[in-house]
């Protein structure tokens, strides 16, 4: 459930994003139109790994074993990165 609904919600949270970012960065006022667009396309890219792979990665962990993450009510099927992680998530 959380992870068909993290998976729904990426697309929608890269698009905000990157109007986001392209905002702010025009707003810096670079004085080169290719420092402005290296800064967007640097930008953009940390905001899809962060999305992409990060909240896949925790969206399937069980953080009830972590002590320090067990307050986030995300309680996924797979308590380490085992095999069986590798098989349904990794491809």
């Amino acid at each position: 459930m959380t992870t068909n609904m993290i998976i729904g919600l990426i697309p929608v949270i890269n698009i905000i994003a990157s109007m986001g970012c392209e905002a702010l960065i025009r707003l810096v006022k670079y004085p080169t139109v290719t420092s402005q667009i290296a800064a967007v396309t640097v930008t953009i890219f940390a905001v899809y790994f962060f999305n992409l792979s990060i909240l896949m990665l925790l969206s399937n962990a069980d953080l009830s074993q972590i002590w320090m993450l067990d307050w986030i009510p995300v309680r996924g099927p797979f308590p380490d990165l085992t095999e069986s992680w590798y098989l349904v998530i990794a491809p």
